[in-house]
């Protein structure tokens, strides 16, 4: 097979965007509109996927290796860090649904939930090289876990997440709508 560096993804650049659950699924690599929102700057860390999966063995007796195994758990994650501290971010590292600026006094004012209820939400995670698009979407996602943001005076207050994808009604967990080798289509 002759190398095509047109399939071989950098990263150059990337988008995080989130929305409500049974928001209408993308079809395709084009710009997402409303309800969908852009969660803004990403850290030069880029997206991180995990994919995690634990097997039981059965051994025949007598013998050392596996005659079988079964996949008994599997788990996706994303790990991103935010570098804005806007609405959507805030609200997604909080729990909070839609942290509003008052009207008059331009104040938000979050309140962390305490009460430990999920709060799912879908996901778009675009990592963009020139033409080149790998689109993953999360049709039902969650924040599991957070990293610690640390103010101090020679650097940005960065909101690291570990967002895992869960099964949502039709069986899916993630689903990739990739369009490489844009120059060739």
């Amino acid at each position: 097979m002759a190398v095509d560096t047109d399939f071989a993804l950098a990263g150059q650049n990337g988008i995080a965007s989130v929305a409500p659950t049974g928001t209408t699924a993308p079809v395709d690599t084009s710009a997402l509109s409303t309800p969908w929102v852009d969660l803004g700057a990403l850290s030069t860390d880029g997206l991180t996927e995990h994919g995690a999966e634990t097997r039981t063995s059965f051994k025949r007796w007598g013998s050392i290796v596996p005659f079988k195994t079964i996949i008994t758990d599997q788990e996706f994650t994303f790990d991103v860090t935010f570098l804005e501290s806007n609405n959507a971010v805030l609200g997604l590292y909080y729990r909070v649904t839609d942290p509003t600026p008052d009207a008059t006094t331009h104040l938000v004012t979050v309140t962390a939930d305490t009460t430990g209820k999920q709060d799912r939400r879908a996901f778009v995670f675009d990592v963009v090289e020139g033409t080149n698009i790998a689109r993953w979407y999360v049709p039902e996602g969650e924040v599991t876990d957070r990293k610690d943001v640390v103010y101090r005076p020679d650097g940005i207050a960065e909101r690291g997440v570990t967002i895992t994808a869960y099964v949502d009604a039709n069986g899916v967990a993630k689903q990739l709508i990739g369009l490489f080798d844009a120059n060739a289509a």
